[in-house]
């Protein structure tokens, strides 16, 4: 029946689709993969300050005792080749779910080691600096960590014991040692995938409950503030969510409006402030689609990563899709081979491209690879080559101590935006909103939340920047 109204569907729109196949995605700069003969999984990815990257998994291949996985690192320099990699873990299953640089140039991931929820922070050179677990009687995971404003930490995931689960949300300092960890649900099914510090100071949590997607605004205490469904018919879930510029959030995940939980599509959701649904939008085929990661991107809209099982060339493909302001998609790309490849996460970088990490059983050197994929950029830009000479704009330093001072020159007059974002694309600041004649300025910036890696995006009417930097005190 699913295959029929799937099938339908699919011939009813078939001249929308053909518009939406022509809009390919960007062509790839480069691809890479890392790994050994065992199957070896990368699960998220960012951007460092040295233009490079990091990305946090799990291997098979290179497992310190030999009878499972690992949590794997890999830092890249800014064409993908690697710098140094590293596993931790003990006996038994132990993965790396979500990795992000730290306002010391280290790192923290979290995941799971034997059953618990796990957590590791290094040095910049992925050296241990510790390592905690946590948890309650039962199977922990930790599926998402951030860098909380006060230095420590903060860790998503769940908890599964006598077959209900559980979102967990757990809150460490700056060396690893509990602050306070909470549970809820329980019932029947619940997980938490993603976590965020909102713009107010306490969380926000996108998962699963009950084949439902659902976001849960928490205090700074963990104390739930609300809780919303989203998905009124059939099976749905959450995998990624991220606080807007307008103050709302956006949610990624997958949707299967029948209920029989099969062939799925791309799920977005995008609320305001409260977590009431502004907009839903899906994407995919006939087949199975699903997105496991969405970022905002500089234009307003939104990038979504995930896979595919309707298009491309394979088993599945990376599956990329770009949507304007409402969700509405722009273009598409697939990439991959004749197997199975996953894309788990996605950033647009600083030149406008974009770089996905995830999983490749078409390429590399064993059963299934961690996989990189840089492409090109959509703009038609990069952050040191604007296409006239409208105006210059850049930096006084970067890294920046205690001030940044960008330095602008106008040939003409011009309105001119100057917003600033920090490293989850949570729009900080607005510095300049207005027009200006054409001369040359000084526009000073402190940042009012912490240290850490922000963005800027410098606009005109028709031109744009992009730019990258670290602010330390």
């Amino acid at each position: 029946m699913k295959q029929f109204k799937k099938l339908l569907l699919l011939c009813t729109i078939m001249p929308l689709w053909s518009i939406l196949l022509f809009a390919q995605g960007p062509d790839t700069l480069w691809t890479k993969t890392y790994g050994g003969s065992n199957d070896d999984w990368g699960y998220s990815m960012q951007q460092t300050t040295d233009g490079g990257y990091i990305i946090a998994g799990a291997c098979d291949s290179f497992d310190l005792d030999g009878d499972s996985s690992d949590v794997y690192i890999v830092k890249t320099d800014t064409n993908g080749n690697e710098i140094w990699s590293k596993t931790y873990g003990g006996q038994g299953i132990d993965k790396g779910y979500s990795v992000q640089q730290t306002a010391d140039g280290g790192y923290i991931i979290a995941g799971m080691q034997s059953g618990d929820v796990y957590a590791v922070k290094t040095y910049a050179n992925g050296e241990r600096q510790w390592a905690s677990t946590y948890g309650w009687d039962g199977i922990g995971k930790g599926y998402s960590v951030e860098q909380t404003t006060d230095g420590g930490y903060i860790i998503a995931g769940s908890h599964v014991s006598n077959d209900t689960g559980s979102t967990v949300l757990i809150k460490i300092d700056s060396v690893g040692d509990t602050i306070w960890k909470r549970k809820y649900g329980g019932t029947a099914w619940e997980e938490g995938r993603s976590v965020r510090q909102t713009s107010e100071g306490g969380y926000v949590v996108a998962g699963t409950k009950n084949n439902k997607m659902f976001l849960m605004r928490t205090d700074t205490l963990g104390n739930q503030v609300w809780k919303k469904i989203y998905g009124a018919q059939g099976v749905s879930g959450g995998h990624s969510v991220e606080q807007t510029t307008d103050g709302g959030y956006i949610i990624a995940g997958y949707t299967d409006l029948s209920g029989s939980g099969f062939l799925n599509d791309v799920y977005l959701v995008k609320t305001d402030s409260s977590g009431e649904t502004l907009w839903t939008q899906a994407h995919g085929g006939q087949s199975d689609d699903i997105g496991y990661a969405v970022e905002q991107t500089t234009d307003g809209g939104y990038i979504i990563c995930g896979y595919t099982a309707s298009f491309g060339t394979g088993v599945r493909d990376v599956y990329l899709v770009k949507t304007d302001v409402s969700g509405d998609s722009l273009w598409t790309g697939t990439y991959g081979g004749i197997n199975k490849d996953i894309g788990y996460a996605v950033e647009q970088t600083t030149e406008g491209g974009y770089i996905i990490a995830g999983y490749t059983a078409s390429f590399g050197a064993g059963a299934g690879d961690l996989y990189l994929i840089r492409t090109k950029s959509m703009l038609g830009i990069t952050e040191n080559n604007v296409p006239s000479k409208l105006f210059s704009f850049g930096l006084n330093s970067n890294p920046v101590k205690g001030q940044a001072i960008f330095k602008l020159q106008l040939s003409e007059d011009a309105m001119i935006h100057l917003r600033i974002y920090d490293a989850t694309g949570r729009l900080v600041d607005t510095p300049i909103s207005s027009r200006k004649s054409a001369d040359s300025y000084e526009i000073p910036w402190i940042s009012a939340t912490s240290c850490g890696v922000y963005f800027y995006t410098f606009n005109t009417l028709d031109q744009h920047q992009i730019g990258k930097f670290v602010f330390i005190r």
